[in-house]
């Protein structure tokens, strides 16, 4: 996957506190094209109303396989989903510890 500097397209999974710190801080950074929330948790969704960021209130499966190069996962995800993403391509951060 060829990725120019100034089109990186930018997921995250989960509103948590960590999510809502990585949509404010990604979204001042001028390599960032897009930036995509998914969290099925509707009311922590709505945190995001006028982010300037593209919503998504399913799970994280359909976001994964979406066009975003990058995905950080913030909260709740499977193995099932890392996994996914790694074999699809994406670049992956993981702000717990991840054990297979």
């Amino acid at each position: 996957m060829t990725v120019e500097a100034s089109t990186w397209r930018i997921g995250i999974v989960s509103v948590t506190d960590i999510g809502l710190f990585l949509l404010e801080r990604l979204g001042l950074n001028s390599d960032v094209g897009s930036i995509r929330v998914c969290d099925s948790d509707q009311g922590r969704l709505d945190r995001v109303t006028g982010a300037g960021c593209e919503r998504w209130d399913d799970t994280a499966d359909r976001l994964i396989r979406s066009d975003v190069d990058v995905l950080f996962f913030a909260g709740e995800y499977s193995a099932k989903q890392i996994s996914t993403a790694l074999e699809l391509g994406k670049h992956v951060v993981i702000n717990r510890p991840w054990y297979l």
